[in-house]
């Protein structure tokens, strides 16, 4: 407080005493509201608060309110000034992230071929955030790619706050596997004498390198056999295990193409016509077993064969080079022997004597006998052919003329495979 004396010109005297009040405090505190949210952003946040009534705001860059948006990181000062015009001062630092948000992209997995898709990318984050979304120029959402082929493969991340990043990374593949070779020629088209490709040279890929001629057994020799005319396939392995089908063409003769015809059956002793059709001209032929065959050597020929038996047929070209066909021919055993009921010999000319008949498969009549009732042998013959007139019975016995009667007759037939069977019946003698 404060006293005052007041004294008159006759010394009179008077005392007061007055107390004057200070005002409070003028105090400002200024507060980050938001920081930036990413590296070189501008959307931090900043605002000042006073114990009084605030009248005007000055901040250290140039803005006049209370709250100051859109600040890049940095430290910021503000004066406030009252309605009584004394002044209060505070400062603010707006954080800011220290790095960007980046992005790279790894090759985890290589393709491992020409033309292969099994190469794998992984996007790998670096910088400030704790979440972040991926999207790749394929369309994928995860932080990695699977099963690619080569190409280029780009990806944004986003994190958290909106910062984002972007990466490009170009997948490779080996170069394509390209060789040199040669084919050599064959003698006969379907024999590999000389059925062999020879690999001059290989480009791509990576050496060194191996070759198959099936795609499953792999050398160092690139020499390879084994191979009919034609197009032929044959396959060269890198040291990556890439493997890859080539072709080439191995040149021959003409394919010698016969047909013996088909199946035949005929009966025992007949004979069946055989014919072989082949597409040269040029051709010798051989047929089997020979010793049926009219004209072995023929490419038309008869065959006879005794029992079921299959023909083949082989045609030769003037390289030496072969082709074969075979043709079934059934041989049907009927055992054909005709032998009459009943005879008249009176010299008409008509059925005078009693002859036994026969088919081709009759080879020969062993012995042909007749007794009559008694069991006296009237007649008797031997090895001659069925249907001999001069081995028949003319109905005499010791020169005389049989009068009429029934008689037996025997006979032992061999057929032409040799088989002998024995006949018998009877036989009528008329006049």
């Amino acid at each position: 407080g404060y006293n005052l004396t007041i004294t008159d010109a006759n010394g009179c005297t008077a005392e007061f005493f007055s107390e004057v009040e200070e005002p409070v405090e003028f105090l400002a505190t200024a507060s980050e509201m938001q920081p930036v949210s990413c590296f070189m952003g501008s959307d931090g946040e900043a605002t000042v608060t006073t114990n009084g009534t605030p009248v005007a705001y000055l901040w250290s860059n140039g803005e006049t309110t209370a709250t100051i948006a859109s600040l890049p990181g940095g430290l910021y000062s503000v004066v406030v000034t009252n309605s009584n015009g004394c002044t209060a001062t505070a400062s603010v630092a707006v954080n800011a992230p220290s790095a960007p948000v980046g992005v790279t992209i790894d090759e985890t997995t290589p393709v491992t071929c020409f033309g292969d898709a099994n190469g794998a990318l992984l996007a790998q984050v670096s910088g400030p955030g704790s979440s972040f979304d991926f999207s790749w120029s394929t369309g994928a959402t995860g932080s990695s790619l699977v099963q690619l082929g080569t190409g280029s493969y780009s990806v944004t991340v986003t994190s958290e706050l909106g910062c984002t990043a972007e990466a490009a990374y170009l997948l490779t593949e080996p170069a394509a596997l390209v060789v040199d070779f040669t084919p050599n020629q064959l003698t006969c088209f379907d024999q590999p004498d000389g059925g062999i490709i020879t690999v001059d040279g290989v480009t791509g890929g990576v050496g060194p390198y191996t070759f198959s001629n099936d795609g499953l057994n792999f050398s160092t020799d690139n020499v390879l056999g084994g191979y009919y005319a034609g197009e032929q396939a044959f396959f060269v392995q890198d040291a990556g295990g890439c493997v890859k089908e080539f072709f080439a063409t191995i040149n021959g003769p003409v394919e010698i193409a016969i047909d013996a015809g088909l199946p035949q059956t005929i009966e025992l002793g007949d004979a069946a016509q055989l014919k072989a059709v082949a597409n040269l001209s040029t051709l010798t032929f051989q047929w089997e077993p020979a010793e049926w065959a009219s004209c072995p050597a023929c490419p038309q020929t008869s065959v006879r064969p005794i029992e079921s038996t299959l023909f083949t047929v082989t045609a030769t070209d003037t390289f030496g080079c072969t082709a074969m066909s075979d043709v079934m021919v059934e041989v049907l055993v009927k055992r054909k022997v005709y032998v009459p009921n009943a005879f008249s010999p009176n010299a008409d000319g008509i059925n005078d004597e009693f002859v036994l008949f026969g088919g081709n498969d009759v080879a020969l009549v062993r012995t042909f006998r007749i007794f009559d009732r008694q069991g006296n042998m009237v007649f008797e013959t031997a090895e001659f052919n069925p249907g001999d007139p001069g081995h028949g019975w003319d109905g005499r016995f010791k020169g005389k003329a049989m009068q009429p009667a029934v008689f037996a007759w025997f006979a032992e037939v061999e057929f032409i495979d040799h088989k002998t069977v024995l006949y018998s019946g009877d036989v009528t003698l008329v006049k």
